[in-house]
Formats: C-alpha cells, sequence, structure tokens
C-alpha cells in the first residue's frame, strides 16, 4: 500500500492514480518518453533567445559547405522542468509567456538568471496535466475587476428600479432544505422576457472591453450571443425539477436498465484552472448526492425519459430560471458570491476555490435557498451547468454556468456551447414535463 500525497488516502501500491481524488501518483513512469530534461542554464538560453534555441553542432561533410551554410534554429515547446514543486493542480512549475519576455529583454545569458525567479509557481502553458490559457489583462486589470465587481451591484439596482412597479407573483415555491426531496414545480403559461435588456447588453459589452484587449473576444454576436435583443415569449404551462438529478437518481435508471451506466474515463475533467487533460474524475464528484454530470446530452435525454418526462427547451429554462420579468441571476439583478457553488475568485481573479461558497467540488442539489430562481428552483446558477433540449444532431449547450464558472457565465441568458456528445465534469442536468 502506498499513500496519495494530495489525499492522504491510502493506494494500491502500483495504483498510478489516487482512486479518491485522481492525483497522478506515478509521475515517473508516466512522463513523456523521447525528452531530454531542461536544466536551469538550458532554460536560460532558451528565454535569452526567445523561444528558439540552436541544434547540437554536428561535424560537417564540407568544411566549404560548412562556412556558407545558414544557422537554422528549431521551435521549442515550452521546456519541462525536472524538479516537483506544489502548483495548484498537481506539482508543475513553469514560467508564463510574459514573465519569459521580461526575462528575454533584460539580457540574461548563460551564467546568470536568478534561481528564485525561474522556479516561480505558476501554472503550466503546455503540461500533461491542464492547458493553461496565459492571461491578457494588462496591471492595470485588477482596478477594472474592482469596478466590476461593484458595477454588478449598481446594475442589479438599476434593473430593480426599473422594474419594481410591475413584478408579478412567481408561482410555487420548491422546497426549502437539502434534505427534502426534488419536487416538479408548476410553472404557469404566460410570457416572460427572454435575454438581456439593452441597459444590460451595454454593460457587458463594455465591461468585456476594459477586461480583454483582444475586441475579438467581446464582439456581441460571440459574447452574446442568443441573448439579445429582449423579447416577450409566450410559454404554454409546464412542470420542472426543483432540483438538478442525481448520482443515486441516474444510477437507479441504470439498475432498471434504461440508462447507460456512466463512463468516467470518457469525461473530459474541467476545474476552475481549466481542463485537465491527465486527470481522472475525483470521487468527490461521483458521490451518491451530488448532480450526476459526465453524461452526454443523449444520455440525459435518456434519464429524463425513464422519468416521464424530457430535458427543458431553452425558454421553459430560461423562464423557471429567471422569471416572468427576466433577472440577470435567478436570485436578483444583483451579484452575490454566497448564493451559488460556482469558481470562486476574489476581485483581482485569484482562485479562492471554496472559500466563498463552501464546497471545493459540486455542492448536493438544493445547498443555496436563498440563491433559488423566482419560482423557488435550486441552482439555477452555478454546481453544473444543465443540458437543454436541441435540434441540431451534432451541437447543443448547456444552461446556468457550473462550479468552476465565473460571475459572467451564471447569468440566466448565458449559454455553454458544447458537442452534443460531450461528457463533462461541469455538466449534469433536470428534467421537464408538460
Amino acid at each position: 500500500m502506498s499513500t496519495c500525497p494530495e489525499c492522504h488516502a491510502d493506494q494500491p501500491k502500483e495504483a498510478p492514480f489516487c482512486t479518491n481524488c485522481g492525483y497522478r501518483i506515478r509521475r515517473g513512469e508516466t512522463m513523456k518518453e523521447g525528452m531530454e530534461a531542461v536544466n536551469q542554464h538550458m532554460l536560460a538560453e532558451y528565454l535569452q533567445n526567445g523561444g528558439r534555441v540552436k541544434p547540437a553542432p554536428s561535424k560537417p561533410r564540407d568544411s566549404r559547405r560548412q562556412s556558407s551554410a545558414k544557422p537554422r534554429t528549431t521551435e521549442l515547446e515550452a521546456p519541462a522542468i525536472t524538479d516537483e514543486p506544489s502548483t495548484v493542480v498537481e506539482g508543475l512549475r513553469s514560467v508564463r509567456p510574459e514573465r519569459s519576455n521580461e526575462w528575454a529583454r533584460s539580457g540574461l545569458d548563460e551564467d546568470t538568471g536568478p534561481e528564485a525567479d525561474l522556479s516561480l509557481e505558476l501554472p503550466a502553458e503546455r503540461s500533461g496535466l491542464h492547458i493553461y490559457h496565459p492571461p491578457k489583462a494588462s496591471r492595470s486589470r485588477p482596478v477594472l475587476w474592482v469596478a466590476l465587481w461593484f458595477g454588478f451591484t449598481a446594475m442589479g439596482i438599476l434593473l430593480a428600479y426599473f422594474a419594481l412597479d410591475n413584478r408579478e407573483a412567481a408561482g410555487p415555491v420548491a422546497p426549502t432544505s437539502v434534505h427534502e426531496a426534488s419536487v416538479k414545480v408548476n410553472i404557469a403559461q404566460g410570457p416572460y422576457r427572454r435575454g438581456l435588456s439593452e441597459e444590460v447588453r451595454s454593460f457587458l459589452l463594455q465591461s468585456c472591453h476594459r477586461l480583454h484587449e483582444d475586441p475579438d473576444e467581446c464582439e456581441q454576436d460571440r459574447l452574446l450571443k442568443g441573448e439579445y435583443p429582449q423579447q416577450s415569449v409566450e410559454v404554454a404551462a409546464f412542470e420542472i425539477d426543483s432540483k438538478e438529478v442525481t448520482q443515486a437518481q441516474y444510477r437507479a435508471c441504470v439498475s432498471a436498465g434504461k440508462c447507460a451506466a456512466l463512463d468516467t474515463k470518457k469525461c473530459a475533467v474541467w476545474t476552475p484552472q481549466g481542463l485537465q487533460i491527465s486527470l481522472r474524475v475525483p470521487k468527490a464528484l461521483q458521490e451518491a448526492q451530488v448532480p450526476v454530470s459526465c453524461l452526454s446530452r443523449e444520455e440525459a435525454s435518456a434519464y429524463c425519459a425513464y422519468a416521464g418526462g424530457a430535458l427543458p427547451t431553452d425558454d421553459q429554462w430560461e423562464k423557471a430560471a429567471r422569471g416572468a420579468e427576466g433577472v440577470l441571476f435567478p436570485w436578483g439583478d444583483s451579484w452575490a458570491s454566497d448564493l451559488a457553488n460556482w469558481g470562486e475568485t476574489d476581485i483581482i481573479r485569484t482562485s479562492v476555490v471554496g472559500k466563498l461558497d463552501g464546497f471545493e467540488w459540486l455542492a448536493p442539489p438544493g445547498h443555496y435557498p436563498d440563491g433559488n430562481s423566482p419560482y423557488g428552483l435550486f441552482d439555477m446558477a452555478g454546481n453544473v451547468a444543465e443540458w437543454v433540449q436541441g435540434d441540431d444532431p451534432l451541437n447543443g449547450h448547456a444552461r446556468g454556468g457550473s462550479w468552476i464558472s465565473n460571475p459572467f457565465e451564471l447569468r440566466t441568458t448565458a449559454r455553454l456551447r458544447l458537442r452534443s456528445s460531450d461528457r463533462r465534469t461541469d455538466v449534469g442536468f433536470r428534467c421537464a414535463y408538460d
């Protein structure tokens, strides 16, 4: 037996991964073969040459040819460091691209370069653990995030003022305890406001341009596709589950022979740090009381058929999440960090997972009753993003954001665009009934 250095659980001696948290234990046998280990001397040379390094010299066949030949360079991928310090995921250190540029400009040569700087504990840009997207924010971005943080609240006050005089009764309210079972909540026939108002659309676009230097990131058709303009849409009466479907409920369907068994080996592990390409699904995401994830849209639909319903349509889901008046978040128009299970960061975008919402991974459905939608539904923002129906057999989307999302992605109009066959640790579902 051996012990996992991450969660300290006992493991079989030959296990490459921790069966409890998914930590890669036998890292030495899973390294990519055929690559020379990079030492600090080589790394400094690599940085000095701007990400290019000359190949090892070889004997020329012809001295005249040697004198006329032009030096050749070879592109290198991000170097792999041989030591194993701890990082946010599994023990890699790396150099961020912007840090590399600073060293290159400072004129570091082969014999200089402080080791303290070369061993910064930063996520790997490209590693066997996760895909890292380098930040584009400048040094002034923390101030902008502070403004954005308070801007959400200011915008909520403005929207609440516009809606105060004509807010309608929301309808039946679901149970308010995590220990109570999910129930079907009736949503009466009637119109609701689909999409973003002009005030909110303008605010989101302006905020995006302040936070991103790449204007393509803030194109309206890309950022807010399907969310604008706001329309009044009539929706027939329907019922919808008050809570997300759990692992225990899905296993009952598997036992009845109506659902396919979960195959976690085919599931993409997503965390607030991005896609973890060498991390297995942790047991914390497979416990009976948490929302089921790692299902394709077809597999989620099969469960709903077993339960006597179907996946909700886009309009059914959005009306249930935001009510007839169309609030920005299920609980209202102001952002609140403790009313949903989300990918927490502080106001300068530092990860503080579990510090604000109380959960590092998934939460049992119904844990945030103060974050209920106007109709009393739990977790319509965060926890797991939820599959909805779609006409495209190849592509689809999920609604509501998840435990890895930022506040932008938790708005009730947002869509996570997926392939219908995708299986992810941050995507689950609930069912609707005509």
